[in-house]
């Protein structure tokens, strides 16, 4: 059994807002690939500075030595296509 779950949720990015979405989902247009990913609501993460701007909060998850985690992700996305269960042994290093 891991020492902590941690959940993390995964989730598209648009440039476009929700009503230019759904207009084009409606005209039956493809919504492409994501512009961004958001990580349990944060980000997006920026991997094209020409499209995702600087200075945005990112999740930062914190671990301990020593520790077992289960990180349990999640797509809430349209595009992004994610689910996985991961195990994650932390140890730490001697002097």
């Amino acid at each position: 059994m891991p020492d902590e779950d941690i959940t993390i949720f995964i989730s598209d990015w648009y440039t476009k807002s929700h009503k230019e979405l759904k207009a084009d989902v409606e005209k039956g247009i493809d919504l492409g690939v994501p512009d961004g990913i958001l990580i349990n609501g944060l980000g997006p993460y920026r991997f094209d500075e020409a499209v995702v701007p600087g200075g945005i909060a990112y999740q930062i998850i914190n671990v301990d030595p020593g520790k077992t985690y289960r990180l349990r992700v999640h797509n809430v996305g349209i595009s992004t296509s994610l689910n996985s269960e991961y195990k994650i042994i932390t140890y730490s290093c001697g002097d």
